[in-house]
C-alpha cells in the first residue's frame, strides 16, 4: 500500500513507523517515514483518559483531511538573514521601509535575563535575525564593539517604530524586554497567542502547537540540543 497519508495514532504506532516515542512533541507535524507521508496524533483510547486531548485530535484529523489529498510533503520556502553585517541590516531595513508591507512580525529569544536575538519578518518567507549574545566569543557579545551593538539596536528601533502594524506571539513577554532596551514599540496589531486563544479556548496556545496546526513546518522544538535557561511562558 502507498497511501497519500498515514495517520499514526499514539506512541506505539509512531514507534513502529519512525522509531520515535515522543507523540506529545511531534503530533500534528507532517513528517516522512519509509512508507510515505506521516501525521502523528493521539490514540483515541488515550483521549478517553485525557478528555482535554479531544479537540487536539479533532484539529489533527482536520489537517489529515487536507493532507491526504496529495502524497507530497509541502514545506514552506523561507529566506532568513542570520548573523547580518551592518550593511545587510541597513539593506533589509531600507527594503522594508520602501515596500511597507501590511504587517511585520517580531519575536525575541532571551538568555540570562537579556535579549539573545531579535527576529523580524516582512513576509511569511522573508525574515532577518539580529543576534546580540554569542557564547562562543570571549566577552559573550556577538558585536565586537559597543558602537556596533548600538547601531544594531538603532536598526531594530527603526523597524519596530516604523508605524507598520506588528504581529507577535505572546508579545507582552517580548515587550517587557524591548521597552527597557529603549525600543518604544508602536502599533502592535495582534498577538497570535491571544487571538488563537480567544477563538479556540479549548486548544493549547503555545507557538509549538500553533505551528503544528497552521503550518507545515517540522517540529522545530526537537532541533534544540541545549536546554534554554529562560522559558517564554505561554500560560
Amino acid at each position: 500500500l502507498r497511501p497519500n497519508l498515514i495517520v499514526a495514532m499514539g506512541n506505539t504506532a509512531l514507534w513502529a513507523l519512525t522509531g520515535a516515542r515522543n507523540i506529545a512533541k511531534t503530533r500534528g507535524a507532517i513528517q516522512t517515514c519509509r512508507w510515505g507521508k506521516l501525521l502523528p496524533t493521539y490514540h483515541p483510547a488515550a483521549v478517553l483518559y485525557q478528555w482535554a486531548w479531544r479537540p487536539i485530535l479533532v484539529v489533527d484529523l482536520l489537517k489529515a483531511a487536507r493532507e491526504c489529498q496529495f502524497p507530497e510533503v509541502v514545506r514552506p520556502s523561507r529566506q532568513i538573514q542570520i548573523n547580518p553585517t551592518p550593511i545587510q541590516m541597513v539593506e533589509w531595513r531600507d527594503r522594508l521601509l520602501h515596500d511597507r508591507p501590511a504587517v511585520i512580525s517580531c519575536d525575541i529569544e532571551t538568555m540570562g535575563g537579556q535579549i539573545k536575538c531579535v527576529g523580524a519578518a516582512r513576509s511569511p518567507s522573508d525574515a532577518m535575525v539580529v543576534p546580540f549574545i554569542d557564547l562562543d566569543r570571549p566577552d559573550g557579545s556577538y558585536w565586537p564593539t559597543i558602537e556596533a551593538e548600538l547601531f544594531a539596536w538603532e536598526i531594530i528601533d527603526s523597524i519596530l517604530c516604523s508605524g507598520i502594524p506588528i504581529v507577535g506571539q505572546n508579545f507582552l513577554y517580548d515587550l517587557q524586554y524591548l521597552m527597557p532596551a529603549v525600543v518604544p514599540v508602536r502599533n502592535v496589531l495582534h498577538d497570535t497567542m491571544l487571538r488563537h486563544h480567544s477563538m479556540f479556548p479549548e486548544l493549547p496556545k503555545g507557538l509549538d502547537f500553533l505551528g503544528s496546526v497552521y503550518t507545515n513546518e517540522v517540529s522545530w522544538k526537537l532541533m534544540r540540543h541545549n536546554k534554554a535557561d529562560t522559558v517564554k511562558r505561554d500560560e
